[in-house]
């Protein structure tokens, strides 16, 4: 296959994986979850909450093991046996009576964390199928391309529901058909193992000696607390404008494609300009971005508020990901990717762990969305200041990716 064929097959995964994050963790499950399987209890807020974070408990424990398994092996193989084992989980999900409350708890997060162990492995493609050049314009192409398929996605659910978006099984069944098809063409186009070449014995030594660096600790603490901000928002911010600001479940669907339409070409488009004029700045910039909207939305007194949100979150919402993806993928060496994903995964799916369910606890117990809001606000500008303090270590052998 030619390296743009693989490219696009690295994109497509993205395309795929984002109908799953739409549908199951930002928009019509957790709304399905709080309403019909806790009946518009309070304590479902905690218990979503909850099972997000004990999913991704169990995930991020896993990845650094499974990426550097990925790293001996058969990427693609490792990669094909989770992506499966995600198609299965969803199915099986689809067809759970909402009455059995743990049986649906359990499910999830054991689709979660296969989902999260799955995108590890996906990003380990990253480092060895493009050289650092081209890293941050592919990262973002491949990010970017992915909000095309939650659009695509959520306006098959609509027209499938008669023009309306409901948290149903139907728009769940929808969505683990569209995942399972486009992963499973995304994983016949990804390179196979022969063109990204085994690890050699004392290749795989050295990741175990760099992996807590002070260098690499900081800025994978930094992204942590970034993606606190970015995974709290993602998953409760359709609660908060149903719950806080009165806003139907058609309305907010409206505000969510709106979102993906503009991520789509945006996160493309900025991360190219970021190519240009560097990384940092331009993550510098989203950071800023990022802390406009939760004022926004801390201070909005009507349903406004979550549109003005939509245009400025589509700017950023995947280019932050991305950019942050780029930079890491930077940082690496790309013979051990696998296992270095591994932790990014840790510090970027860590944050689903604390931010949904500090955020989750504290609407709970305060009765108010809005204190949610300031937890995140909080963990903006501690991992803002955090990547921009941190300085970078001179040029090493070890840390050399290309």
């Amino acid at each position: 296959m030619t390296k743009k064929t693989e490219i696009f097959g690295f994109a497509l995964y993205d395309f795929a994986s984002s109908a799953y994050l739409l549908v199951f963790t930002s928009f019509l499950f957790p709304i399905y979850f709080r309403e019909i399987i806790f009946s518009n209890h309070n304590s479902g807020d905690f218990f979503w909450g909850l099972s997000l974070a004990l999913s991704v408990i169990v995930a991020v424990l896993l990845c650094p093991l499974i990426g550097s398994l990925a790293d001996k092996s058969s990427r693609k193989k490792v990669l094909t046996v989770f992506t499966a084992l995600v198609s299965l989980a969803m199915f099986s999900i689809v067809f759970l009576p909402p009455s059995y409350k743990m049986l649906n708890i359990i499910f999830f997060i054991i689709l979660n964390c296969l989902f999260v162990i799955s995108l590890t492995i996906y990003d380990s493609f990253l480092p060895r199928l493009v050289d650092a050049t081209k890293r941050t314009a592919v990262s973002g192409f491949a990010w970017g391309f992915g909000y095309l398929g939650g659009i695509i996605a959520l306006l098959i659910i609509f027209v499938v529901q008669g023009g309306t978006l409901k948290a149903s099984n139907s728009a769940f069944l929808i969505t683990a058909l569209f995942f399972t098809l486009f992963s499973s063409i995304s994983i016949y186009l990804l390179p196979t193992q022969q063109s990204l070449k085994k690890c050699s014995r004392k290749s795989f030594k050295t990741p175990f000696r760099l992996a807590f660096t002070p260098w690499l600790f900081l800025l994978l603490a930094s992204i942590w607390l970034i993606n606190d901000t970015i995974d709290g928002l993602i998953h409760f911010v359709g609660l908060y404008g149903h719950i806080t600001l009165q806003i139907s479940t058609k309305n907010i669907g409206i505000v969510f494609i709106i979102i993906q339409l503009i991520a789509f070409p945006a996160t493309w488009l900025m991360s190219v300009w970021a190519q240009k004029k560097g990384l940092r700045l331009i993550i510098g910039l989203s950071f800023i971005i990022w802390g406009l909207l939760i004022i926004g939305l801390l201070f909005s007194p009507s349903k406004l508020g979550l549109l003005l949100f939509a245009i400025p979150a589509g700017l950023v919402i995947g280019t932050t990901q991305a950019l942050l993806r780029a930079y890491y993928a930077n940082q690496i060496p790309k013979q051990s990717a696998g296992f270095y994903f591994g932790f990014y995964s840790f510090a970027t799916r860590a944050s689903s762990i604390f931010a949904p369910f500090m955020f989750g606890l504290i609407s709970s117990v305060t009765k108010n969305q809005k204190f949610g809001m300031i937890s995140l606000l909080i963990t903006l500008i501690l991992g803002s200041l955090l990547f921009f303090i941190i300085k970078k270590p001179s040029a090493s052998p070890e840390l050399t990716t290309t």
